[in-house]
């Protein structure tokens, strides 16, 4: 068997397709259903999961060329969507639109990796994604303080208001890192 995704978080299954792997949603409630309807991924209703319901039965049950076929037509639907209310897009013209976005795109970084594991409730395990997911976010919120310390000298308004938001975030993170972060 290949590489699938399985899981009932629809924002986690359309990361994989974006990233060219197949999914398989497990629809726990109407709206993931009716979403994986809309978009024609392969999905089981977590109501018809049984005990012979295994990662291979769902991959042999999964057929994504209704996916893969219907792309154009939704697109298509979504650039008209756009169209009608005059909402600016790349594909609204032949210019260098597109080209100058996949050039922002080009120069734009990408931070640390953060890796959560798979679903889990074991205290163990949620107590370690708390701890990488706090020392992500401080490690960003460092480099948001830089940023925002060269911006002031620009705009300080701006800079005043982002500053605060980064202050009571920073004091939320380390009230959660005292609260869950064992002492060395």
């Amino acid at each position: 068997m290949s590489w699938v995704d399985f899981g009932s978080r629809i924002h986690g299954n359309v990361v994989a397709l974006l990233a060219g792997v197949p999914c398989h949603v497990i629809a726990h409630d109407s709206r993931t259903r009716e979403l994986a309807e809309y978009f024609q991924i392969p999905f089981t209703r977590s109501t018809d999961l049984t005990e012979k319901t295994t990662a291979y039965t769902l991959f042999e049950s999964s057929d994504w060329s209704a996916l893969v076929s219907g792309h154009a037509e939704r697109f298509a639907r979504f650039i008209d969507y756009l169209n009608a209310h005059g909402l600016e897009h790349i594909y609204r013209s032949s210019d260098d639109a597109s080209s100058a976005f996949d050039r922002r795109t080009a120069e734009g970084t990408v931070g640390d990796e953060v890796k959560v594991g798979v679903h889990t409730t074991h205290p163990s395990h949620l107590l370690a994604r708390q701890i990488i997911t706090a020392r992500y976010v401080h490690r960003k919120l460092e480099n948001l303080s830089q940023q925002l310390a060269r911006l002031s000298e620009q705009e300080p308004d701006v800079a005043a208001r982002a500053t605060k938001v980064v202050k009571t975030v920073s004091a939320r993170i380390k009230r959660l890192k005292r609260r869950f972060v064992p002492k060395r």
